[in-house]
């Protein structure tokens, strides 16, 4: 496979706007961003689902098991990110690092509020996937920006859009699993509908760039 080539000088701090792509080099970004979010989410789920996860069998416990699961779930598919981001954009291979324990925290954060607080809107199960994705989008996309931002990678406004773009792709993505009612072939369905509207985002950054 290819190796994407850069113009400008390595750095750590390289903004992820940064870089050139020919339209088949943005397609295949987005076939392999979509690939790596329905493999992260698989195995994200089968680990780590509050539920039906390996750690809820192999734990007890009401928080602890939710919080490490939760950290394995974020871990899953930020390592699946991770790996295509850093692919297509090697100049921010060093700030990147933060990515993973980001998702991990984000996560949890989110997974934790949408628990605790999605329920409130009431009993049908639409509203309350809306809310919970509102709040996963909220919580994953503030602390992945965060992270970029004091390792130097986001150096312009626009990738502060990853926010509002995360938060519908989340609110799409816990539509679909609220409604299949989180039955394991509704996973890879969730990571594509979030996949398809962060992936496209990520291209549009790309291409203006």
């Amino acid at each position: 496979m290819a190796t994407v080539r850069h113009n400008a000088p390595a750095s750590s701090g390289q903004s992820l706007t940064g870089i050139q792509l020919p339209l088949s080099k943005r397609l295949w970004f987005l076939v392999l961003w979509i690939f790596a979010n329905i493999i992260g989410f698989l195995i994200g789920n089968a680990l780590g689902a509050t539920n039906d996860g390996l750690v809820s069998h192999l734990m007890s416990g009401r928080i602890l098991p939710h919080i490490i699961g939760d950290w394995i779930f974020g871990a899953s598919f930020g390592v699946a990110q991770w790996l295509v981001l850093r692919r297509f954009f090697p100049n921010s291979r060093s700030s990147l690092r933060w990515w993973i324990p980001a998702c991990m925290i984000g996560f949890m954060v989110g997974a934790r509020l949408g628990a605790r607080f999605a329920p409130m809107v009431g009993d049908d199960t639409f509203l309350v996937g809306i809310a919970f994705g509102a709040l996963m989008g909220i919580s994953l996309s503030t602390i992945q920006c965060i992270a970029l931002w004091l390792s130097g990678t986001l150096k312009s406004a626009r990738p502060l859009l990853w926010i509002p773009v995360s938060i519908v792709a989340w609110i799409i993505g816990e539509s679909i699993a609220f409604h299949f009612g989180f039955v394991l072939f509704g996973v890879p369905i969730e990571a594509l509908a979030i996949a398809l509207v962060s992936g496209i985002a990520l291209l549009w950054w790309i291409k203006s760039a």
